[in-house]
């Protein structure tokens, strides 16, 4: 290689080295690759190419290098043509998309959008056909306790309410004590009917008696007006004859009467007989305790 081309190389060296050094002061720092090369240029004898002789550790200068002042070493900077912007954190972005996915579901659920459109169909003016039962107790009293909840299927012969049963308890024991009385009565009665059937022959007897009275005065009559017609008897007999046979008829209706008055009086007893039959069955028909709805 001829010496012009030399010169040329270390020219173009030099400037390379001054370029890279006016880049450096003007970032504080001088890049890497910006050495300054030191010795002579060897060029070889068989061929033209020169050799750049090698250093271990180039010499990074600077420009505070030229005022002979020691700085501090710093971080290289890199290349210009090398920067690319920081790329972005997948976690970032996942986060992002999840966040919009949450964002998305809460706007349709609180629209009622699909899929959290609710698969019952609700309405405000709906109507169905009921069946109202109404219900009401063979006695009427205060209700003391109710049985049943609300909207509960119930069926025949379930108890439902209570009812206070204590002027029912009270009623029930008048009516035992009147069956009490009435059984009483009853005995009593059966003895005075026994009573009264013997004072009814008793009062037939006295009718009997009195008729015969009656008969054998009308005769004694007839007999005493014959005597009279002869002038047999005087007047006087004649008129105590008819005063015994009025008195005799008017024994017979005497006798009548008190047999009326002991028949009467037989009827009674069987009339409060009879009376007491229906109560004794309804003794049989009283439970113990008023029946509850």
């Amino acid at each position: 290689m001829s010496e012009d081309k030399l010169n040329d190389l270390d020219d173009h060296n030099q400037d390379t080295a001054q370029d890279a050094t006016q880049n450096a002061a003007g970032n504080n720092q001088i890049p890497s690759d910006a050495t300054t090369i030191e010795g002579p240029l060897k060029q070889s004898k068989n061929d033209d190419t020169v050799t750049v002789p090698k250093k271990e550790d180039p010499v990074v200068t600077s420009v505070a290098d030229a005022d002979e002042t020691p700085m501090p070493p710093k971080e290289p900077i890199p290349d210009a043509t090398g920067w690319s912007p920081k790329k972005k954190s997948y976690f970032n972005l996942g986060l992002l998309i999840v966040l919009i996915i949450i964002g998305v579901l809460l706007i349709l659920y609180a629209w009622k959008l699909p899929p959290f459109t609710p698969t019952v169909q609700q309405t405000n003016n709906a109507f169905i056909k009921g069946r109202t039962t109404i219900i009401s107790p063979q006695v009427s009293g205060y209700v003391t306790e109710v049985a049943v909840q609300d909207f509960k299927n119930v069926q025949a012969g379930d108890l439902l309410v209570k009812i206070d049963d204590r002027a029912f308890q009270q009623q029930l024991e008048q009516a035992q004590a009147n069956i009490e009385v009435a059984m009483t009565d009853r005995s009593s009665n059966a003895q005075d009917t026994g009573t009264s059937q013997a004072q009814i022959e008793a009062r037939k007897a006295d009718l009997y008696s009195a008729k015969v009275s009656v008969d054998s005065a009308r005769e004694d009559v007839k007999r005493y007006q014959g005597l009279d017609a002869i002038g047999a008897v005087s007047k006087a007999e004649v008129a105590h004859a008819q005063a015994q046979l009025a008195q005799a008829q008017a024994g017979v209706q005497q006798a009548e009467a008190n047999l009326q008055v002991a028949l009467e009086a037989s009827k009674k007893p069987v009339a409060v007989a009879h009376h007491s039959m229906p109560i004794l069955k309804m003794q049989k028909q009283l439970p113990n305790k008023p029946r509850l709805i």
